[in-house]
């Protein structure tokens, strides 16, 4: 499966927010982002690494 602009935007989007969101005071809100954060740039890697496994190169 190849990464498209689109979707890596999306990701790196998604990214921002978590991390700039001011609401973000507890210690759970904080932990709860961060879980969040972490399966953004997890699937990111993924994606990344399924596309040089199959030999293509990122769109």
């Amino acid at each position: 499966m190849n990464i498209t602009r689109q979707w890596f935007a999306e990701q790196m989007r998604r990214i921002a927010v978590l991390s700039a969101d001011p609401s973000t005071t507890s210690v759970e809100q904080i932990e709860s982002r961060l879980h969040v954060l972490e399966a953004s740039v997890s699937a990111i890697l993924r994606k990344l690494e399924e596309s040089e496994g199959s030999g293509s190169s990122p769109a």
